[in-house]
């Protein structure tokens, strides 16, 4: 019994001392992991104001509180800028003189050197931040933020704490983004990060938005995935932005399909048109008809039987159109999306035995609607469309039919009230001219 407990005592003290060996090693590895050593230093008044000189502070403040408050690194304040910046010479290229920099470095024992400078104006603020590694001599990361002198300071400190973290090193990725034709700006969810090509752009680990805009192309836009120690690719081809201003002609068949059993039948109309087109705003005033004969039959009563009566439909179409294209889905595609305004002349005919063709009813409409469609080739002099359209009449029309005759020859009449309502689908071709 007594060695049994002896066992158990010895059990326990060996248990005891391998949980105390762990938890040593744990602290070691978290708290003898070394920090990073930032230094920032004061940031260059390029507005060409100098009221805003104090700007210069208030930056730095920023900057400073930002990356403070990021446990895992460790800021140097209060760097002297001007004797820092005697030694160091910052190339647009992004590149620094590496002797130079690793020494004036090593003089603050810092990892990075955070500067940069703020231009513009007091409603319109740019201010660049920049890291610098200093034992590579490279921009490690940068951000550009914009804003006005009332909001930007809170901007400022957000983006340098998350600044902070990707110079920490711990769940970071990176991004490098090409575009054809080069010199492009870069915006990472809305935050400028310089001009393409960019390559090896250090952040934070998740999803981002992507901009990538260059005078006189279309933007581009997308959405990447940054993987902790990976590199996230962009290649864009960048599309030349062609302003049209061009006048056409166009022809189109669109299959009318009534609605609310409006006519019996469904037939083609055919449309032509004259258009004007700028940019991705296109007019056009167009000209519509049927070509066969739309119609519906109805039954009404005469003595001891019941007699049908057919009628025909013809109708005369003017409208105007505004269509808006917001986007290409390729060069030669892109898709249109507007507004119709029409007016309708519409003339039914009836037959019955015991009497010629007789002029029924006349109607004179108001329609609108939207429209849908995509155009092939919509920067070439020919090209084609597809389209849509939902058309309605927001005053009621008037029909009115026959609905017993007696035995004098009298007749009772039956008023309908409905709005015209159809819809077309339909293609057709447009030559610039």
């Amino acid at each position: 019994m007594r060695n049994k407990t002896h066992i158990q005592f010895l059990f326990g003290k060996k248990l005891i001392f391998f949980i105390a060996i762990f938890y040593m090693l744990a602290a070691l590895s978290i708290y003898g992991e070394e920090k990073k050593t930032i230094a920032v230093l004061k940031f260059e008044n390029s507005t060409q104001n100098k009221g805003l000189d104090f700007l210069a502070r208030n930056i730095y403040e920023s900057v400073t509180n930002g990356m403070i408050k990021e446990n895992s690194i460790s800021v140097i304040e209060r760097v002297d800028f001007n004797k820092i910046l005697k030694e160091i010479e910052l190339q647009q290229t992004g590149l620094f003189n590496e002797q130079k920099l690793i020494k004036e470095g090593s003089k603050l024992n810092a990892d990075f050197l955070v500067f940069g400078s703020y231009s513009g104006s007091s409603s319109n603020l740019i201010v660049n931040i920049k890291a610098v590694e200093v034992s590579s001599a490279k921009v490690f990361t940068s951000k550009s933020i914009t804003g006005s002198i009332d909001n930007i300071l809170p901007e400022i400190e957000n983006e340098s704490k998350i600044m902070a973290a990707i110079l920490s090193g711990k769940d970071t990725g990176s991004i490098s983004i090409k575009s054809i034709p080069e010199g492009a700006d870069v915006y990472l969810n809305g935050n400028l990060i310089g001009k393409t090509p960019i390559i090896g752009h250090k952040t934070l680990t998740g999803s981002f938005e992507v901009e990538i805009l260059l005078k006189g192309y279309e933007d581009y836009e997308t959405e990447i995935q940054v993987e902790k120690e990976k590199e996230a690719m962009v290649q864009a081809f960048l599309y030349e932005r062609i302003i049209k201003n061009t006048s056409n002609i166009s022809a189109a068949a669109h299959y009318f399909i009534p609605l609310k059993n409006l006519y019996d039948n469904e037939e083609f109309i055919y449309l032509f048109a004259v258009s004007h087109t700028y940019n991705r705003f296109n007019f056009l005033l167009e000209f519509a008809m049927n070509y066969n004969e739309f119609f519906y039959e109805y039954n009404y009563e005469v003595p001891y039987t019941e007699k049908s009566e057919k009628r025909n439909i013809n109708f005369y179409i003017l409208n105007t159109v505004i269509q808006y294209s917001p986007f290409d889905i390729t060069r030669y595609l892109n898709v249109y999306t507007g507004l119709f305004l029409g007016m309708n002349w519409i003339k039914e005919e009836g037959y019955k035995e015991e009497f010629f063709n007789r002029k029924l009813n006349k109607d004179t409409i108001f329609t609108l609607g939207p429209v849908l469609g995509i155009n092939i080739l919509p920067y070439s002099s020919f090209g084609l469309y597809i389209e849509a359209r939902y058309i309605y009449a927001p005053l009621k029309s008037t029909r009115e039919t026959v609905n017993k005759v007696n035995f004098f020859g009298g007749t009772e009449i039956n008023e309908l009230k409905y709005n015209y309502q159809a819809v077309n689908v339909g293609f057709g071709f447009r030559f610039s001219i």
